[in-house]
Formats: structure tokens, C-alpha cells, sequence
């Protein structure tokens, strides 16, 4: 056994308070890096010591092994804890810790190996009976061959990164002539992302459920599942909403599934957290993919048992055994956790950039899991994902409806996020009768997007934002005579408002033909006796889960001002990674012109109306703002 008194976190914002939290609570003092963009993070002032890692690229900072080992040992680190992304599963990283004489807080290097190839997983499951997808996983990676397995197959297939994960280096590819370039696509990405372009093809289930079973496992040949969770809600192949227990499971189901679990860690003789993957078809499943590593929802698993993971990983470590039984782990209530992203969902899930102003706060009954703090700015340079906000109730409907309340109490004011868009998939009648599949937000777009804005709600929208910035607030309320007139473009429409205060706690709000009484309360704004819960996002506000885009006018401007002239122009801002097109070239509306990368994932711009490409304005590799003009046409 070996004593772990100081962990050096291998990571970032939430995940890196995350560790702290357990280890503080053991008395284990922590050690965590930033860049330079990082330095007013919380993840700098809540360890006991942090370290600044120079450098612009991944590979210079989180990425660099030797220089994070290095400040491990300069610290006088006992152990190294990769959190999940960048090294996490990285068998070369595991290997380097261990040689320096430190403790990696994960499997050994033969475990990522195995379990981390999806190819040589997929293999071991056969050896040992585990149902698999049926698919090609063989070695020739000609791309003329991977065709016609798919072909073989049958449409759709999903191509996937034989080493990837976190829903990237994945594409479903629906017909044979969309086979080659969605092949290229995927192999780049997977290639970038990480550093291996091999690639498997599998039969695609048109309606699987993504159930994952959470295990851990000591160095005393104990190992052990938590059950399972449902974690079938994605965009992009990578998750939002995930719950335990899952409706789709009865007992004799969930029993084969964590069984299937277990026989898998027992047969690798596997050590620590990890998460056995697996595809519910019906009542048959296979196994996906094993993530040697914590997993970003597991907070869920632990609402429901009551078991601290970071702290079985740090025992399983320090070569202890556990002092538990496989009965003494049970699920008790439900948990659900919403992923609260930097993104647009009415926009195609854009990647969004910005100063995140307030936060907001969690009631009673809600957890929040951040890395971030009031004042914090979102860049492009690492993944969007803001927070965690965990529920925990006696039934699913209790878990379902304090989250829905701790994501109005927390707006993430500042910038665009998801936060509406996942009280809608909460709201929505499939999910609240347990009926999701990995396709639940494309097959509802058109019922989750946002909802017809009526009156009142742009009253509140308009109240709101008088009252958040306005300087005369007091003097208004005091005479009850003075007016302001403001101009706004609300949803694409100007309308021109007027405020007054009438009394000591209601505004008048007029616009158009409308004239609204608003009683201002701590909580909520009242309109017609209806209350309205606002979040602040960037030009647009969430009013009782309605999004309203609304933004002020100081002066008038012509549309070339406003960048309404530039419609081939970037998306966000990010990298340019290929340029489709070249000069002189005739498109059709819908035509591929460039690539981007942002935020870990890959947009392709397309051409909004027919035209000929009179010049290329950015080229391949050059970092760019979002709104900058790519491509001239004709």
C-alpha cells in the first residue's frame, strides 16, 4: 500500500474542483495547473498550490506529460489524478507516472490499451462472450474496402475513431455515395483529436437506448458495479441529460446488464473507475466501448448510492482494499444531470464565446458542478461545457421538476447556453414517460425549438432590461412621472417601448398597441397575474423557457453595419481546418465551402445561395473571429 497525501490534478475547471472536493475531505492536499487565459479560474485558488503551464498550444500545456510529471515531482506530489479528456486514457502518460515513481489514479497502461482500442475490445468481448455489434474492425483501412463492408452491411453504418471517444471521431453515414466523405471527415478529426486515424465500421441501430454501467474495481481482485445510467439524450454523439435508474430496465434486464459488467472487469483483472458502455436494442444489448476513466455524469451514480467515486478511485490507488459488498450498493431515489453547455441549440448548437456575468445560485435539493465563477470568460480553446447541474428526487417526476426549478435559478447570464433548451427536453411528453433513444433531439427538432412568443412575454423580456441597467431606477420610482423610450429588435422586429413607474413596485411597459402593468417581485416579474422567470443570455433572454432575442438599439444602421451584407461568413470563431473550394468555382446553394473547427468539433459552411466563388478569403490553418467573411461569391 501506498499513502497518497498530495494529488496533482492533470486537469481543468469543473472536474479539477471536483478532485478537490474529495480530497480535501481526506485531508490530501491538491496541486492544480493553468494557462494563461486560466489564471482567474477558480481551479487556481481553491488548491493548495497551482502552477502556471506556459504555452498557447494543448500539446505545450495539459497535453505536455513531461512537464506536468515534472511539476508532480517538483511539488512533492504522491500521485497524479487525470480527471477525464486530454491524458486521461492516454497508456503513455500512465506508463511515464509510474516510471517517475509516482501513483497514476487510473488502470494500469495494459488496461487503456486494451479497453481504449475499440478494435481490440471488441475482440476481448467475443473471447469472453459479451454480445457486440456486428461491423469490420479489421486492419486493412483502405478506404475502398471499408466502402464496400459498409455496403456489405447495409445503410445506415456508423464509422467510428478506433481510438476515440467523447462522441468525436464518430459519423453516421446514411447512403453509399456519402461513404467517402464522411470516411475523410471522420479520419481527420479522429487524426487531430487523437493521433491515430483508424477507424471501424458497425451495423447503425436506428432505435438504441445508451445505458453505460458504472464500475470500480480494487487491487484485491474486488470488483464491483453501481448500477446503471441512462444516458441516451446527445447532440453531436455526445451526452446532455443523463438519469439513473432507467426506465427501460426491468429487474432481470438490469441484472444481465451489470453481470456483463462485471465479468468484463473481472476477465481483464481491471482496476479503478471505469464504465463499461453498452447499446439497448429492445431487450438485446451490446457492448460499446469501456472508458477507463471517471466519467463526466457520474455524479448521477452517486446521488442514488451514496458512494464518493473519486474517493474509491484514490483507494484503489493507494493499493487498499474496499470494505464493502456488492449488496451494500444500492439505488436508492432517482438523479438526473443536465450538462449546461456555451452553445446555441436554435443554431444548430453553434459553439458560443463570451464573459460569463452571474452564475446564478442552486436551491435546496440541486448540485452544481463548475469550474467557473462569476466574471469568467468562455473561450474557444477548450471544451464548451459550463457546469453540471445534478437532481436528486424520491421518483423521477421529483428529480424532473427540482431540476427544472434549479435551472431557472440558474441563468448563466452573459452568453448563450443550452440552459432553456434542456428544460424543454424536460418538459417534453417522450421524455417524461421515459421514452428516449440516442435520436430523441433529432426526432423532436421541430417540437423543441423555441415556442411562439406572445406579448407578455416580450413585456417582461422589455421590463427586464430596463431594470437591470437603468441608473434612475430610484428617482423613477420616486416621482412616478419621468419616461424613458427605448428602441429594440425583438425576434427581427423593431418596436419601440416606453417605461414608467406607476407606484412603488409596477412599471408601465408600452409597445405597439400593448400597455402592460409589471409588479416587480424579488423572483419573478409579474404580468397579468402570470409570473415570469428571466434568464440573461447574449442578446437574448429566457422567459419562463421561451427564448426571446432582444436587443437595444442606440442608433440606427444600415444593414452593411450590421453584417447583414456577409452571408458566407464564420459561424464562430475558430480554425479554419480545409477549404472546399477554389476560385472560379460555380456552387449551388447547400454546396460544402470550408471546414471549421471550434470547441473540439468540426462545422462545415455551406453555400446560402447559388453563386461562382470569386475569391477565397481565409486559408487552411488560420485562426479567425466568428463573422469573418470566407468566401466571395458572385
Amino acid at each position: 500500500m501506498k499513502e497518497i497525501n498530495k494529488v496533482l490534478i492533470a486537469n481543468r475547471a469543473e472536474i479539477a474542483l471536483r478532485v478537490i472536493k474529495t480530497c480535501r475531505n481526506l485531508g490530501i492536499k491538491t496541486v492544480t495547473l493553468y494557462t494563461f487565459e486560466e489564471r482567474n479560474l477558480p481551479q487556481r485558488e481553491f488548491a493548495d498550490e497551482s502552477y502556471y503551464l506556459e504555452g498557447n498550444l494543448l500539446s505545450d500545456t495539459y497535453l505536455n506529460m513531461d512537464k506536468i510529471i515534472q511539476i508532480a515531482k517538483d511539488s512533492g506530489c504522491d500521485a497524479i489524478h487525470p480527471g477525464y479528456g486530454f491524458l486521461s486514457e492516454n497508456a503513455e502518460f500512465s506508463q511515464k507516472v509510474t516510471d517517475a515513481g509516482l501513483i497514476f489514479i487510473g488502470p494500469t497502461p495494459e488496461h487503456i490499451i486494451l479497453m481504449g482500442d475499440k478494435k481490440g475490445s471488441k475482440d476481448k468481448m467475443i473471447e469472453i462472450g459479451v454480445p457486440v455489434i456486428p461491423g469490420y474492425n479489421g486492419e486493412n483501412q483502405d478506404p475502398e474496402l471499408l466502402k464496400s463492408q459498409a455496403d456489405k452491411m447495409g445503410y445506415p453504418v456508423l464509422i467510428k475513431a478506433s481510438a476515440g471517444g467523447g462522441g468525436k471521431g464518430m459519423r453516421i453515414v446514411e447512403s453509399s455515395q456519402d461513404f467517402l466523405a464522411e470516411l475523410e471527415s471522420c479520419k481527420r478529426e479522429a487524426l487531430s483529436s487523437f493521433g491515430s486515424d483508424i477507424v471501424l465500421i458497425e451495423k447503425f441501430i436506428t432505435s438504441p437506448r445508451h445505458i453505460e454501467i458504472q464500475v470500480v474495481s480494487d487491487t484485491h481482485g474486488n470488483h464491483f458495479h453501481f448500477f446503471e445510467r441512462e444516458c441516451s439524450i446527445q447532440r453531436r454523439h455526445q451526452k446532455i441529460i443523463e438519469e439513473t435508474p432507467s426506465l427501460a430496465l426491468g429487474d432481470e434486464l438490469r441484472k444481465a446488464m451489470t453481470d456483463a459488467a462485471i465479468k468484463i472487469t473481472k476477465s481483464i483483472n481491471y482496476h479503478g473507475a471505469g464504465t463499461i458502455e453498452l447499446i439497448l436494442d429492445g431487450n438485446e444489448f451490446y457492448f460499446l466501448e469501456m472508458n477507463t476513466r471517471l466519467q463526466v455524469e457520474h455524479p448521477v451514480t452517486e446521488m442514488v448510492t451514496g458512494f464518493d467515486l473519486v474517493e474509491l478511485q484514490l483507494i484503489a490507488a493507494s493499493g487498499k482494499a474496499f470494505d464493502f459488498t456488492q449488496d451494500d450498493i444500492r439505488q436508492v431515489g432517482h438523479a438526473i444531470e443536465c450538462r449546461i453547455y456555451a452553445e446555441d441549440p436554435d443554431n444548430d448548437f453553434m459553439p458560443a464565446i463570451g464573459r460569463l456575468e452571474y452564475i446564478g445560485d442552486a436551491i435546496d435539493g440541486v448540485r452544481l458542478d463548475t469550474g467557473y465563477k462569476n466574471g469568467n470568460s468562455i473561450t474557444v480553446n477548450f471544451d464548451p461545457m459550463i457546469a453540471k447541474v445534478i437532481t436528486w428526487g424520491a421518483d423521477r417526476d421529483e428529480a424532473i421538476g427540482t431540476m427544472i426549478a434549479g435551472l431557472n435559478h440558474l441563468p448563466f447570464e452573459g452568453l448563450t447556453t443550452n440552459n432553456d433548451y434542456l428544460v424543454r427536453i424536460l418538459k417534453h411528453d417522450a421524455f417524461l414517460k421515459g421514452d428516449t433513444y440516442t435520436h430523441f433531439v433529432k426526432t423532436y427538432e421541430e417540437d423543441l425549438a423555441p415556442a411562439e412568443v406572445y406579448a407578455e412575454e416580450i413585456a417582461a423580456t422589455l421590463a427586464h432590461d430596463f431594470l437591470r441597467d437603468n441608473i434612475l431606477f430610484d428617482s423613477f420610482r420616486m416621482s412616478g412621472e419621468a419616461l424613458e423610450t427605448r428602441h429594440y429588435i425583438v425576434d427581427g422586429n423593431e418596436l419601440t417601448a416606453t417605461f414608467k413607474f406607476s407606484g412603488v413596485s409596477s412599471l408601465i411597459v408600452r409597445f405597439f398597441d400593448f400597455t402592460f402593468a409589471v409588479d416587480i417581485e424579488e423572483d419573478a416579474l409579474w404580468v397579468n397575474d402570470v409570473p415570469f422567470h428571466i434568464l440573461t443570455q447574449k442578446n437574448a433572454y429566457i422567459v419562463n423557457s421561451k427564448r426571446v432575442e432582444a436587443k437595444r438599439l442606440v442608433a440606427k444602421r444600415s444593414g452593411a453595419a450590421t453584417g447583414e451584407a456577409g452571408d458566407m461568413s464564420s459561424p464562430m470563431p475558430g480554425k479554419v481546418l480545409k477549404v472546399l473550394v477554389e476560385a472560379g468555382q460555380s456552387v449551388s446553394v447547400g454546396d460544402a465551402l470550408i471546414v471549421m473547427e471550434a470547441m473540439k468539433m468540426e462545422h462545415t459552411v455551406k453555400a446560402s445561395r447559388d453563386g461562382k466563388v470569386d475569391a477565397i478569403l481565409v486559408n487552411e490553418g488560420q485562426t479567425i473571429d466568428g463573422g469573418v467573411e470566407l468566401v466571395e461569391l458572385a
